[in-house]
Protein backbone atom coordinates (compact mmCIF):
# COMPACT_ATOMS: atom_id res chain seq x y z
CA UNK A 1 0.00 0.00 0.00
CA UNK A 2 1.56 3.43 -1.16
CA UNK A 3 0.53 6.46 -0.07
CA UNK A 4 1.80 9.77 1.57
CA UNK A 5 0.97 9.95 5.27
CA UNK A 6 1.96 12.69 7.67
CA UNK A 7 2.54 11.57 11.27
CA UNK A 8 5.73 10.63 13.50
CA UNK A 9 7.54 7.68 12.82
CA UNK A 10 6.89 4.31 14.89
CA UNK A 11 8.89 5.04 18.02
CA UNK A 12 11.79 2.98 18.17
CA UNK A 13 11.87 0.69 20.85
CA UNK A 14 13.71 1.78 24.34
CA UNK A 15 16.38 -0.25 24.49
CA UNK A 16 18.05 0.43 21.01
CA UNK A 17 20.77 2.95 20.66
CA UNK A 18 22.18 4.89 18.09
CA UNK A 19 25.07 3.04 16.20
CA UNK A 20 25.83 6.71 14.23
CA UNK A 21 24.11 9.05 11.63
CA UNK A 22 25.32 10.53 8.69
CA UNK A 23 23.20 13.28 6.12
CA UNK A 24 23.41 12.38 2.40
CA UNK A 25 22.94 15.03 -0.52
CA UNK A 26 23.42 15.43 -4.31
CA UNK A 27 24.82 17.97 -5.75
CA UNK A 28 24.58 20.02 -2.87
CA UNK A 29 20.77 19.37 -2.37
CA UNK A 30 19.95 17.60 0.93
CA UNK A 31 18.57 13.91 0.29
CA UNK A 32 17.87 12.58 4.02
CA UNK A 33 19.56 12.14 6.92
CA UNK A 34 20.12 8.76 8.51
CA UNK A 35 20.60 6.83 12.04
CA UNK A 36 21.97 3.21 12.53
CA UNK A 37 20.39 2.13 15.70
CA UNK A 38 20.77 -1.85 17.86
CA UNK A 39 20.53 -2.90 20.82
CA UNK A 40 23.97 -1.91 22.09
CA UNK A 41 24.64 0.80 20.15
CA UNK A 42 27.16 -1.10 18.16
CA UNK A 43 26.65 -2.63 14.65
CA UNK A 44 26.87 -6.47 13.94
CA UNK A 45 25.53 -7.72 10.82
CA UNK A 46 23.99 -10.72 12.25
CA UNK A 47 21.85 -8.98 15.29
CA UNK A 48 18.80 -7.40 14.66
CA UNK A 49 19.50 -3.34 13.76
CA UNK A 50 17.10 -0.31 13.11
CA UNK A 51 17.49 2.18 10.04
CA UNK A 52 15.40 5.52 10.20
CA UNK A 53 15.68 7.89 7.16
CA UNK A 54 14.17 11.47 7.50
CA UNK A 55 13.81 12.59 3.99
CA UNK A 56 14.27 16.63 2.60
CA UNK A 57 12.41 15.56 -0.74
CA UNK A 58 10.09 14.36 -2.30
CA UNK A 59 9.95 10.65 -3.82
CA UNK A 60 7.55 7.53 -5.17
CA UNK A 61 7.70 4.56 -3.65
CA UNK A 62 7.91 3.39 -7.03
CA UNK A 63 11.44 5.49 -7.70
CA UNK A 64 12.78 4.54 -3.56
CA UNK A 65 12.01 0.90 -4.84
CA UNK A 66 13.91 1.22 -8.51
CA UNK A 67 16.63 3.11 -6.70
CA UNK A 68 17.17 0.56 -4.19
CA UNK A 69 17.09 -2.11 -6.74
CA UNK A 70 19.94 0.06 -8.64
CA UNK A 71 22.21 0.10 -5.61
CA UNK A 72 21.75 -3.54 -4.65
CA UNK A 73 22.86 -4.28 -8.26
CA UNK A 74 25.35 -2.21 -8.05
CA UNK A 75 26.66 -3.71 -4.71
CA UNK A 76 25.69 -7.74 -5.34
CA UNK A 77 25.58 -7.57 -9.84
CA UNK A 78 22.36 -7.74 -11.96
CA UNK A 79 19.20 -9.27 -10.04
CA UNK A 80 17.43 -12.27 -12.11
CA UNK A 81 13.77 -11.27 -10.31
CA UNK A 82 14.39 -7.96 -10.37
CA UNK A 83 10.56 -6.65 -11.08
CA UNK A 84 9.44 -9.06 -8.47
CA UNK A 85 12.05 -7.62 -5.92
CA UNK A 86 11.12 -4.03 -7.04
CA UNK A 87 7.63 -4.70 -6.76
CA UNK A 88 7.90 -5.87 -3.24
CA UNK A 89 9.67 -3.11 -2.00
CA UNK A 90 7.25 -0.79 -3.40
CA UNK A 91 4.87 -3.20 -1.03
CA UNK A 92 6.95 -1.87 1.75
CA UNK A 93 7.28 1.91 0.83
CA UNK A 94 4.85 5.63 1.28
CA UNK A 95 5.06 8.08 -1.14
CA UNK A 96 7.52 10.58 0.98
CA UNK A 97 7.52 14.18 0.92
CA UNK A 98 9.94 16.74 2.70
CA UNK A 99 9.98 15.42 6.62
CA UNK A 100 8.99 11.89 6.34
CA UNK A 101 10.06 8.90 7.59
CA UNK A 102 10.54 5.31 6.93
CA UNK A 103 11.98 2.84 9.55
CA UNK A 104 12.93 -0.52 8.54
CA UNK A 105 13.75 -2.88 11.36
CA UNK A 106 16.65 -5.94 9.78
CA UNK A 107 16.22 -9.23 11.53
CA UNK A 108 18.71 -10.79 9.90
CA UNK A 109 17.89 -14.66 8.42
CA UNK A 110 14.40 -13.77 8.99
CA UNK A 111 13.24 -10.82 7.16
CA UNK A 112 12.11 -7.00 7.54
CA UNK A 113 9.62 -4.98 8.63
CA UNK A 114 8.96 -1.33 7.43
CA UNK A 115 7.10 1.66 9.22
CA UNK A 116 6.38 4.82 7.46
CA UNK A 117 5.41 8.03 9.48
CA UNK A 118 4.09 5.99 12.56
CA UNK A 119 2.27 3.35 10.55
CA UNK A 120 3.41 -0.32 10.17
CA UNK A 121 3.45 -0.67 6.35
CA UNK A 122 4.42 -4.87 6.24
CA UNK A 123 6.90 -7.31 6.29
CA UNK A 124 9.36 -8.55 4.27
CA UNK A 125 9.56 -12.07 4.43
CA UNK A 126 12.90 -12.58 1.95
CA UNK A 127 15.68 -13.05 4.43
CA UNK A 128 17.96 -12.46 1.28
CA UNK A 129 16.39 -9.42 0.03
CA UNK A 130 16.19 -7.93 3.03
CA UNK A 131 19.55 -8.10 3.79
CA UNK A 132 20.54 -6.75 0.28
CA UNK A 133 18.47 -4.08 1.33
CA UNK A 134 20.12 -3.12 4.33
CA UNK A 135 23.85 -3.36 2.48
CA UNK A 136 22.88 -0.23 0.19
CA UNK A 137 23.78 1.62 3.88
CA UNK A 138 25.82 -1.02 5.31
CA UNK A 139 27.85 -2.88 3.21
CA UNK A 140 31.64 -1.75 2.52
CA UNK A 141 30.66 -1.51 -1.30
CA UNK A 142 28.14 1.06 -0.93
CA UNK A 143 27.73 4.10 -3.57
CA UNK A 144 28.38 6.74 -0.58
CA UNK A 145 31.09 5.34 2.10
CA UNK A 146 31.28 7.99 4.05
CA UNK A 147 27.68 8.23 5.43
CA UNK A 148 28.57 4.13 5.99
CA UNK A 149 31.64 5.15 7.97
CA UNK A 150 29.10 8.06 9.75
CA UNK A 151 26.50 5.19 10.30
CA UNK A 152 28.57 2.63 11.46
CA UNK A 153 29.90 5.36 14.06
CA UNK A 154 33.60 5.40 12.43
CA UNK A 155 33.62 9.00 11.97
CA UNK A 156 31.94 12.15 13.31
Amino acid sequence: MAGTLHAEPAPLDDKLQAVGSGHLSWWGIGVYDATLYSDDGRYRPQRPHALRIDYQISVSAAKLAERSLDEIEEIFGEQPKRQRMVASLQALFCDVEEGDAIIGYHYPGEGAEFYCNGQRIGRLEDAKLAAAFFAIWLHPRTSEPELRRQLLGESS
